[in-house]
């Protein structure tokens, strides 16, 4: 099972996007006597924490790396990476400087389209044939194209989106359909970002800013 499918991943992800969170400490079991526990640190920043038992030995351990591997990515695209910070503090500084939430909402779609457009001239990558057979992707061909265009989405969840992979796999299906017409192709698609999400995210970012200070 992926981590985005396991049955505590919303838990996590509320954890780590909503100020108002009443979420306590999510755990996942990875196997006997190990498990993962999601805890905020003093900076509101959820950090995991890998608990094992005196049985537990070495081999055990690289036989679930990837799995620990697997939940750290999904951390970093619910909240991003510690560098990711700079463009979380943009959703502030262009809040504070007159932009709706709405507004904001727009420009993070725009972010994402912009990224995926720099992605295909910096590959070189000639999607013409490939559109013509986009709707027949193979699931293989979509998780393949999900993990290449991963920068893209994670500007949704960066900016607080708590919507799921199949509207996230939808909503890149047709952006790549529309960034690959050169933009003539309109957006078939809605984007997976809420004005809602927005507000929830900035105020997270207050939250935690205001407990950095007083620590």
């Amino acid at each position: 099972m992926r981590a985005q499918d396991h049955p505590d991943a919303a838990h996590i992800r509320d954890l780590a996007c909503n100020p108002n969170s009443q979420i306590a400490e999510p755990i996942v079991w990875l196997g006997p006597g190990i498990c993962i526990v999601f805890r905020q640190d003093h900076n509101k920043r959820v950090r995991m924490l890998l608990e094992i038992n005196d049985q537990t030995r070495l081999e055990h351990l690289k036989d679930i790396w990837p799995k620990i591997h697997e939940w750290q990515e999904f951390l970093v695209e619910c909240q991003g990476r510690d560098k990711d910070q700079g463009y979380i503090s943009q959703l502030l500084a262009r809040h504070k400087n007159g932009m709706s939430y709405s507004e904001i909402a727009e420009k993070v779609e725009l972010d994402a389209l912009n990224w995926l457009d720099w992605y295909v001239n910096r590959s070189g990558l000639d999607l013409t044939e490939e559109l013509k057979r986009i709707d027949k992707w193979s699931p293989h061909e979509i998780n393949h194209w999900m993990e290449e265009c991963r920068a893209a989405v994670t500007f949704f969840r960066l900016a607080g989106s708590n919507v799921d992979e199949e509207e996230l796999e939808e909503w890149l299906l047709a952006a790549l359909k529309h960034v690959a017409s050169g933009r003539q192709v309109p957006m078939r698609a809605q984007p997976p970002i809420s004005r809602q999400n927005v507000i929830d995210r900035v105020r997270h970012v207050k939250k935690r800013n205001r407990v950095e200070k007083i620590s």
